[in-house]
Protein backbone atom coordinates (compact mmCIF):
# COMPACT_ATOMS: atom_id res chain seq x y z
CA UNK A 1 0.00 0.00 0.00
CA UNK A 2 2.80 2.39 0.93
CA UNK A 3 4.73 1.58 -2.25
CA UNK A 4 1.58 2.16 -4.30
CA UNK A 5 1.08 5.58 -2.70
CA UNK A 6 4.68 6.59 -3.41
CA UNK A 7 4.28 5.41 -7.00
CA UNK A 8 1.07 7.42 -7.41
CA UNK A 9 2.70 10.59 -5.99
CA UNK A 10 5.71 10.18 -8.24
CA UNK A 11 3.52 9.75 -11.31
CA UNK A 12 1.50 12.82 -10.32
CA UNK A 13 4.67 14.91 -9.85
CA UNK A 14 6.00 13.62 -13.15
CA UNK A 15 2.81 14.70 -14.90
CA UNK A 16 2.95 18.17 -13.35
CA UNK A 17 6.61 18.68 -14.17
CA UNK A 18 6.04 17.35 -17.69
CA UNK A 19 3.25 19.86 -18.17
CA UNK A 20 5.39 22.76 -16.96
CA UNK A 21 8.30 21.64 -19.13
CA UNK A 22 6.21 22.22 -22.19
CA UNK A 23 5.88 25.88 -21.12
CA UNK A 24 9.25 26.35 -19.53
CA UNK A 25 12.33 24.57 -20.83
CA UNK A 26 14.13 25.30 -17.58
CA UNK A 27 12.23 22.44 -15.96
CA UNK A 28 14.04 19.77 -17.99
CA UNK A 29 16.42 19.10 -15.11
CA UNK A 30 13.53 18.47 -12.71
CA UNK A 31 11.81 16.21 -15.26
CA UNK A 32 14.96 14.14 -15.61
CA UNK A 33 15.22 13.91 -11.83
CA UNK A 34 11.66 12.61 -11.46
CA UNK A 35 12.06 10.12 -14.29
CA UNK A 36 15.13 8.75 -12.49
CA UNK A 37 13.12 8.56 -9.27
CA UNK A 38 10.31 6.70 -11.03
CA UNK A 39 12.72 4.16 -12.53
CA UNK A 40 14.31 3.67 -9.10
CA UNK A 41 10.89 2.86 -7.61
CA UNK A 42 9.69 0.63 -10.46
CA UNK A 43 12.83 -1.52 -10.74
CA UNK A 44 12.36 -3.36 -7.40
CA UNK A 45 8.71 -3.98 -8.27
CA UNK A 46 9.69 -5.47 -11.64
CA UNK A 47 12.41 -7.62 -10.08
CA UNK A 48 10.00 -8.85 -7.42
CA UNK A 49 7.44 -9.82 -10.06
CA UNK A 50 10.08 -11.86 -11.91
CA UNK A 51 11.33 -13.73 -8.86
CA UNK A 52 8.35 -16.06 -8.49
CA UNK A 53 8.94 -19.42 -6.91
CA UNK A 54 9.37 -22.25 -9.41
CA UNK A 55 7.35 -25.43 -9.05
CA UNK A 56 8.25 -28.79 -10.54
CA UNK A 57 6.03 -31.75 -11.26
CA UNK A 58 7.36 -35.23 -11.91
CA UNK A 59 6.28 -38.50 -13.45
CA UNK A 60 7.21 -42.01 -12.40
CA UNK A 61 5.83 -45.51 -12.71
CA UNK A 62 2.79 -44.44 -10.69
CA UNK A 63 1.97 -41.98 -13.49
CA UNK A 64 2.60 -44.41 -16.35
CA UNK A 65 6.38 -44.26 -16.84
CA UNK A 66 7.81 -47.64 -17.83
CA UNK A 67 10.68 -47.48 -15.31
CA UNK A 68 12.00 -45.02 -12.74
CA UNK A 69 15.63 -45.29 -13.87
CA UNK A 70 16.00 -42.77 -16.70
CA UNK A 71 19.02 -42.89 -19.00
CA UNK A 72 18.28 -40.16 -21.57
CA UNK A 73 15.73 -37.52 -22.59
CA UNK A 74 15.15 -35.76 -25.92
CA UNK A 75 12.44 -33.43 -27.25
CA UNK A 76 11.27 -33.75 -30.86
CA UNK A 77 9.97 -31.05 -33.22
CA UNK A 78 6.38 -31.65 -32.09
CA UNK A 79 7.25 -31.07 -28.45
CA UNK A 80 7.02 -34.71 -27.39
CA UNK A 81 9.50 -35.76 -24.71
CA UNK A 82 11.23 -39.05 -25.47
CA UNK A 83 12.46 -40.74 -22.31
CA UNK A 84 14.78 -43.73 -22.32
CA UNK A 85 14.80 -46.01 -19.29
CA UNK A 86 16.16 -49.35 -18.10
CA UNK A 87 12.89 -50.94 -19.19
CA UNK A 88 11.40 -49.34 -22.28
CA UNK A 89 11.08 -46.12 -24.27
CA UNK A 90 8.49 -43.50 -23.31
CA UNK A 91 6.85 -40.70 -25.30
CA UNK A 92 5.34 -38.06 -23.04
CA UNK A 93 3.04 -35.31 -24.37
CA UNK A 94 2.65 -33.42 -21.11
CA UNK A 95 -0.48 -35.31 -20.11
CA UNK A 96 -0.22 -38.91 -21.29
CA UNK A 97 2.61 -41.36 -21.68
CA UNK A 98 3.04 -43.95 -24.45
CA UNK A 99 5.38 -46.89 -23.81
CA UNK A 100 7.37 -48.72 -26.48
CA UNK A 101 8.93 -52.09 -25.65
CA UNK A 102 10.44 -55.13 -27.28
CA UNK A 103 7.79 -57.66 -28.27
CA UNK A 104 9.02 -61.20 -28.81
CA UNK A 105 8.52 -62.27 -32.42
CA UNK A 106 7.79 -58.71 -33.61
CA UNK A 107 10.73 -57.40 -35.63
CA UNK A 108 9.12 -53.95 -35.87
CA UNK A 109 9.29 -53.44 -32.09
CA UNK A 110 12.29 -52.20 -30.13
CA UNK A 111 15.48 -54.25 -30.35
CA UNK A 112 15.76 -54.24 -26.56
CA UNK A 113 14.07 -52.66 -23.56
CA UNK A 114 17.31 -51.28 -22.15
CA UNK A 115 17.67 -47.80 -23.68
CA UNK A 116 21.09 -46.13 -23.63
CA UNK A 117 20.76 -43.06 -25.84
CA UNK A 118 18.32 -41.12 -28.04
CA UNK A 119 19.33 -38.90 -30.94
CA UNK A 120 17.29 -36.70 -33.31
CA UNK A 121 19.14 -36.04 -36.57
CA UNK A 122 19.03 -33.08 -38.98
CA UNK A 123 16.00 -34.62 -40.73
CA UNK A 124 14.18 -34.99 -37.41
CA UNK A 125 14.52 -38.76 -37.48
CA UNK A 126 14.56 -40.36 -34.05
CA UNK A 127 17.31 -42.90 -33.41
CA UNK A 128 17.27 -45.05 -30.29
CA UNK A 129 20.38 -46.82 -29.03
CA UNK A 130 19.64 -50.00 -27.08
CA UNK A 131 21.46 -52.84 -25.38
CA UNK A 132 21.32 -54.89 -28.56
CA UNK A 133 21.12 -52.67 -31.62
CA UNK A 134 20.08 -49.31 -33.03
CA UNK A 135 16.42 -48.51 -33.77
CA UNK A 136 14.94 -45.94 -36.16
CA UNK A 137 11.45 -44.74 -35.26
CA UNK A 138 8.75 -44.82 -37.96
CA UNK A 139 6.22 -42.12 -37.05
CA UNK A 140 3.64 -43.27 -39.61
CA UNK A 141 3.45 -46.84 -38.33
CA UNK A 142 4.61 -46.05 -34.79
CA UNK A 143 7.13 -48.87 -34.92
CA UNK A 144 10.87 -49.31 -35.40
CA UNK A 145 13.45 -50.52 -37.87
CA UNK A 146 16.36 -52.26 -36.15
CA UNK A 147 19.99 -52.12 -37.27
CA UNK A 148 22.39 -54.72 -35.92
CA UNK A 149 25.67 -52.87 -36.22
CA UNK A 150 27.82 -55.97 -35.93
CA UNK A 151 25.60 -58.94 -36.94
CA UNK A 152 28.53 -61.35 -36.89
CA UNK A 153 28.77 -60.83 -33.13
CA UNK A 154 25.08 -60.93 -32.37
CA UNK A 155 25.53 -62.98 -29.20
CA UNK A 156 28.18 -60.60 -27.86
CA UNK A 157 26.15 -57.75 -26.40
CA UNK A 158 29.00 -55.26 -26.24
CA UNK A 159 29.32 -55.42 -30.05
CA UNK A 160 25.82 -54.02 -30.59
CA UNK A 161 25.35 -52.05 -27.37
CA UNK A 162 25.01 -48.47 -28.59
CA UNK A 163 26.83 -45.93 -26.44
CA UNK A 164 26.81 -42.82 -28.66
CA UNK A 165 25.05 -41.33 -31.70
CA UNK A 166 25.98 -38.12 -33.51
CA UNK A 167 26.54 -36.29 -36.78
CA UNK A 168 29.58 -34.56 -38.23
CA UNK A 169 29.67 -31.20 -40.02
CA UNK A 170 28.57 -32.95 -43.23
CA UNK A 171 25.46 -34.33 -41.52
CA UNK A 172 26.77 -37.87 -41.70
CA UNK A 173 25.47 -40.09 -38.92
CA UNK A 174 27.94 -41.95 -36.71
CA UNK A 175 27.35 -44.56 -34.02
CA UNK A 176 29.66 -46.04 -31.38
CA UNK A 177 29.25 -49.31 -29.53
CA UNK A 178 30.65 -50.49 -26.23
CA UNK A 179 33.17 -52.80 -27.89
CA UNK A 180 34.89 -49.69 -29.26
CA UNK A 181 33.86 -49.83 -32.92
CA UNK A 182 32.71 -46.81 -34.90
CA UNK A 183 30.04 -47.05 -37.63
CA UNK A 184 28.74 -44.53 -40.15
CA UNK A 185 25.38 -44.58 -41.93
CA UNK A 186 25.19 -45.08 -45.70
CA UNK A 187 21.76 -43.64 -46.67
CA UNK A 188 21.95 -44.95 -50.26
CA UNK A 189 22.08 -48.54 -49.00
CA UNK A 190 20.33 -47.86 -45.70
CA UNK A 191 22.95 -49.64 -43.65
CA UNK A 192 25.79 -48.92 -41.26
CA UNK A 193 29.41 -49.50 -42.23
CA UNK A 194 32.21 -50.08 -39.76
CA UNK A 195 34.92 -47.44 -39.93
CA UNK A 196 38.43 -48.92 -39.96
CA UNK A 197 40.33 -47.07 -37.27
CA UNK A 198 43.78 -48.65 -37.26
CA UNK A 199 45.63 -51.64 -35.96
CA UNK A 200 45.26 -50.69 -32.29
CA UNK A 201 41.48 -51.15 -32.55
CA UNK A 202 42.00 -54.72 -33.75
CA UNK A 203 44.29 -55.27 -30.78
CA UNK A 204 41.65 -53.85 -28.49
CA UNK A 205 38.95 -56.11 -29.87
CA UNK A 206 41.23 -59.10 -29.36
CA UNK A 207 41.70 -58.00 -25.74
CA UNK A 208 45.50 -57.95 -26.11
CA UNK A 209 45.81 -54.68 -24.20
CA UNK A 210 44.14 -53.62 -21.00
CA UNK A 211 40.82 -51.81 -20.66
CA UNK A 212 42.54 -48.63 -19.51
CA UNK A 213 44.75 -48.45 -22.57
CA UNK A 214 41.74 -49.33 -24.73
CA UNK A 215 39.81 -46.34 -23.42
CA UNK A 216 42.82 -44.02 -23.75
CA UNK A 217 43.41 -45.01 -27.37
CA UNK A 218 39.75 -44.59 -28.27
CA UNK A 219 39.64 -41.13 -26.69
CA UNK A 220 42.74 -40.09 -28.63
CA UNK A 221 41.28 -41.35 -31.88
CA UNK A 222 37.89 -39.74 -31.37
CA UNK A 223 39.56 -36.47 -30.36
CA UNK A 224 41.51 -36.49 -33.63
CA UNK A 225 38.34 -37.28 -35.60
CA UNK A 226 36.39 -34.47 -33.91
CA UNK A 227 39.16 -31.91 -34.44
CA UNK A 228 39.33 -32.83 -38.13
CA UNK A 229 35.56 -32.49 -38.44
CA UNK A 230 35.04 -36.11 -39.43
CA UNK A 231 32.77 -36.91 -36.55
CA UNK A 232 31.01 -35.19 -33.67
CA UNK A 233 29.50 -37.46 -31.05
CA UNK A 234 26.88 -36.77 -28.39
CA UNK A 235 25.74 -39.03 -25.67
Amino acid sequence: MKVGLILYCSLYKLFKIGLKSVINNNCRLKLTHHISLLIFILCPLFIYSQSKELWFSYINTSYGLSNNIITCIKQDKFGFMWIGTYDGLNRYDGYNNTIFKKILGDTSSLADNMIYTIYIDNKNKIWVGTLNGLCLYNSDQENFKTYLLDPGRYFLNSSNRVTGIGENSKKQLYVTVEMGSLFYYDPSNEKFIKKIMGMFIIMIQLNIITKRIQLRQLILYWKKEIQSGSVQLTG
